[in-house]
């Protein structure tokens, strides 16, 4: 039996050898490639080998179920295995039988399921498709402004969620189709906006409202306020004036050096500040009117200023009063009483007791005394004195440090030094606010004792 497999092995090869392709080098002891050619020869050399040498005691393999086999350099005979079962989607296939598969377990609305049969064959199942059933899904719902829209239902949409006053909602009915909704408009409602009211600094007018406005907030004194209704139409307002309220200013104060003047106000201005000894200030009355002050004048006071130099006597210092004494078996005598009066320190003696006009009491004649009532009098400096020839005095000091005076009566007196030497009974002096005003002239009388001739005051002396 063996030998005529082989035999038929070596026909099969030698018609191949036939067809004139190469013939393989093969030596007869190993595998012959696949595809290759080998020569009878060789061929029958391998077999006598593989029969001799490999396999000269071959098993009893024959009857159905029996397969004769090499395995490990020997020959086998085994019983051919059970056909394979082959698996889809979880469940076995017995080989022999088929199943029915789809490409897809699921298709979209409106889409055919695709299937295919596939047989088992030992384990092998033919085809590709591995969904084992499918289903054509329901179509799909829409959804707008949050709700949802059943397949084949509609809903009426809006342009716009509110329009302004005045103007008409645009709409549009928008289907559903599988998930897809027609149109564009994206609003579920639409409303329209009610008229708009009117601001006017800071002032609300409602639509159709009138309200009063004015031209300006303040107007000057003496003008009127301008005024205009002014009517709301849907956030526009007629007019132009847009002040809420106006008023009249009050007028205006006036100022007049450095002073305000109220309006209505008067006051007396004078023409300049001072003005020489013997002239008179001139003046006018200025009014205010809303800020306006009427005349030039600028100054608020004048002064006449005072005669410099200027001779002052001591009845200019000295002043009198009566009074009464007792005066023996007369009962009741009145005298006149001299006394100085207005600056510590400046000596005013009195020897006889009251200083009558003529005698040798009164103020005293040195200079520092007498350059204290040019000061009594505003003035800053003593510029000239002298007695009067017929009632004033002229010193002469003795040996003995006595004084001769020569009194009002016209005879020459002894009195004691400590008030004769001092006594202001009769000369003038001339005082001035700068040390080199100008003095008066002599008239004769002893040591340049002279009666006043310029612009001194001539007051009558006591």
């Amino acid at each position: 039996m063996k030998k005529s497999i082989f035999a038929v092995f070596v026909v099969a090869l030698l018609g191949i050898a036939t067809v004139g392709i190469a013939q393989s080098a093969w030596t007869g002891t190993g595998w012959i490639s696949s595809g290759a050619t080998v020569s009878s020869q060789n061929l029958k050399s391998n077999l006598d080998y593989l029969y001799e040498t490999k396999a000269h005691k071959p098993q009893n393999c024959h009857g159905t179920g029996k397969l004769l086999g090499w395995f490990n350099g020997d020959w086998t005979c085994d019983s051919p295995a059970a056909p394979q079962d082959c698996t889809f989607n979880g469940t076995t296939v017995a080989s022999g039988n088929s199943v029915t598969a789809y490409q897809a377990s699921s298709v979209p609305f409106g889409s055919t399921c695709q299937s295919e049969t596939r047989s088992c064959t030992n384990g092998v199942l033919s085809g590709t498709f591995a969904a084992a059933s499918c289903s054509i899904a329901p179509a799909a719902s829409c959804t707008f402004d949050g709700n949802t829209v059943a397949n084949g239902d509609s809903v009426t949409a809006y342009q716009a969620s509110s329009v302004p006053f005045g103007s008409t909602c645009q709409s549009e009915t928008r289907s559903c189709t599988n998930g897809v909704l027609s149109g564009t408009f994206a609003a579920a409602s639409c409303t329209a906006a009610p008229a708009s009211a009117c601001v006017v600094n800071g002032v609300t007018v409602n639509h159709g409202d009138d309200a009063i406005f004015y031209e300006n907030s303040i107007v000057a004194y003496g003008e009127t306020c301008q005024s205009e209704t002014r009517s709301c139409s849907n956030g526009t307002m007629s007019g132009s004036f847009d002040a809420v309220s106006c008023s009249v200013a009050p007028p205006e104060r006036c100022v007049f050096n450095g002073s305000n003047l109220e309006n209505g106000d008067q006051v007396t201005a004078f023409q300049s500040e001072t003005v020489p000894y013997n002239q008179t200030c001139q003046s006018e009355t200025r009014t205010c009117n809303d800020g306006t002050l009427s005349g030039a004048y600028e100054y608020n006071s004048c002064e006449v200023l005072k005669q410099d130099p200027v001779t002052y006597y001591r009845r200019d210092f000295v002043q009198s009063r009566e009074e009464s004494y007792s005066c023996g078996w007369f009962g009741t005598c009145t005298r006149t009483v001299y006394y100085f009066e207005g600056s510590p320190g400046i000596t005013f003696t009195n020897p006889d007791g009251y200083g009558g006009p003529n005698g040798f009491g009164g103020l005293a004649s040195d200079p520092t005394t007498l350059r204290a009532l040019c000061s009594l009098k505003g003035y800053d400096y003593l510029i000239d004195q002298a007695p009067r020839n017929r009632s004033g005095f002229r010193e002469y000091t003795s040996p003995g440090n006595n004084s001769l005076l020569y009194s009002i009566g016209g005879s020459w007196q002894v009195r004691g030094a400590r008030h004769d030497n001092r006594s202001f009974a009769g000369g003038w002096i001339r005082c001035s606010d700068t040390n080199s005003g100008g003095g008066g002239n002599s008239d004769g009388g002893g040591g340049g004792g002279g009666e006043p001739s310029d612009t001194v005051r001539e007051i009558q002396q006591f």
